[in-house]
């Protein structure tokens, strides 16, 4: 473990050099101020606050790398640091820094593949990435609400997985993971530039990406790596949703392109989901408590999306995968019933998630997969799962993560990692202490 944090301490000095720089102008700035404030001040207490608000500093940034900090996936010790001295614009700086140069390497990492593409009879391939929704939610797995009448309808025409599973419980370590080919054993952004947004468009794909969700913040950059990939990419602020459908129709109906891959991002029932959808959406009311019926209306905006999205894709040969990146957990918080991210040590429905794959009518009986998958699967093989589906095939490579080949291997483990780096046998994990509402 020593060694460990001694070698993150030279990382540190290599990549935070600008900061190190500014911190010893301060520090020689401070020093003056003490010795001034200590010629000043009489009060020998007034004395010792000003040594120790100085000395705080750089026990912060220690504190940082003995924890292991330093190693963690977009941790930036400057943005911890430099609120200690009052001046937190550096650390906005600090981020916005460390955000481009990710951006910047996985750019210049692109994989090149060699590849071949099967005949699927499918032109147009649409992925929604959902948002914090819980599978046990969905009136499609048997929730007590009619969360999702539009998706209900379309069973005959859906391939299910009855037992999804984030990689993690929050967004930004699961998108990344589940668009390419990184792994919560193998977390280097090396393995961001090998992902299904590369392959679709290697394999003769014009690739889109649509999103309700930022563009470049702490949150989100590494998520942003493989959006760049896109031929065409917008992230649009404002409004719910539903604001992306104009953009997704235009790009749908545009006939002179034979082959696409569109990829929606919605802000789905990310908390506060009260927020998430307009107040004529408002279905469910009088529930157990306000932030479940906003929770439970969140869901049926999404369904109400995606019953949009089935309509315009219904007379084309399309097909669209569903899935949201994590769940939630209920838990009691003032008295009241709250959905929240399951941050740390978390529980199945922190990561159980609802996945299913739509076919057009138009698709050919013989192109279709439709059904169920009842087995655990993990959504971070949705990257194997996605290029199969679009009928890619690497040469002289066997894939046998997707379940829609010939040559699936069932896992014999399903891992799942929190916001701590902990990673769990996902059969190991209890259950919420609160069930699901019941009318």
């Amino acid at each position: 473990m020593l060694a460990s944090n001694t070698s993150e301490a030279i990382d540190f000095l290599h990549a935070y050099w600008h900061i190190i720089f500014c911190l010893i102008f301060i520090f020689a700035i401070l020093i003056v101020l003490i010795k001034t404030t200590a010629q000043i001040l009489s009060l020998r207490v007034l004395k010792v606050i000003v040594i120790l608000f100085i000395v705080a500093i750089p026990l912060k940034a220690l504190e940082q790398i003995a924890k292991g900090r330093l190693s963690q996936e977009n941790f930036d010790l400057g943005e911890k640091v430099w609120p200690y001295t009052g001046l937190n614009n550096f650390a906005i700086l600090s981020r916005a820094y460390k955000d481009m140069n990710v951006l910047k390497t996985v750019a210049g990492q692109q994989t090149v593949y060699k590849l071949q593409r099967k005949e699927t009879d499918i032109d147009t391939y649409v992925v929604v990435i959902g948002e914090s929704a819980r599978r046990a939610n969905l009136s499609l797995y048997g929730y007590s609400r009619l969360t999702t009448p539009n998706i209900d309808k379309e069973r005959a025409n859906l391939f299910i997985f009855n037992q999804a599973v984030a990689p993690a419980p929050v967004t930004l370590m699961v998108v990344p993971n589940v668009l390419s080919s990184r792994t919560i054993n193998d977390r280097g952004i090396n393995k961001l530039g090998d992902n299904v947004v590369n392959l679709a468009g290697q394999a003769g794909f014009k690739t889109y990406w649509l999103s309700k969700q930022g563009k470049i913040n702490k949150y989100d950059t590494l998520i942003t790596t493989i959006a760049n990939a896109a031929e065409t990419k917008e992230w649009l602020n404002g409004g719910y949703d539903n604001t992306l459908l104009p953009r997704f129709i235009k790009i749908l109906n545009d006939n002179s392109v034979e082959k696409k891959l569109i990829i929606l991002h919605i802000n789905g029932s990310h908390k506060n989901a009260c927020n998430k959808y307009p107040e004529s959406e408002q279905v469910f009311k009088n529930g157990r408590s306000p932030v479940e019926d906003c929770y439970d209306n969140s869901i049926h905006f999404t369904d109400k999306i995606l019953g949009e999205i089935f309509s315009h894709l219904r007379s084309k040969k399309a097909s669209l995968l569903y899935f949201s990146d994590h769940g939630q957990t209920i838990k009691i918080k003032r008295g009241q019933i709250d959905y929240t991210h399951a941050v740390v040590h978390p529980t199945k429905e922190g990561v159980d998630v609802p996945q299913f794959i739509w076919y057009s009518p138009n698709v050919p009986a013989n192109s279709r997969w439709v059904g169920e998958y009842r087995e655990i699967y993990p959504t971070e093989d949705n990257y194997y799962l996605i290029y199969d589906w679009m009928g890619i095939e690497k040469i002289d490579e066997l894939n046998t993560h997707s379940v829609l080949s010939t040559d699936f291997i069932p896992r014999k483990k399903i891992q799942v990692m929190d916001t701590d780096l902990n990673i769990f046998d996902y059969r190991d994990l209890p259950i919420d202490e609160i069930r699901p509402y019941q009318n």
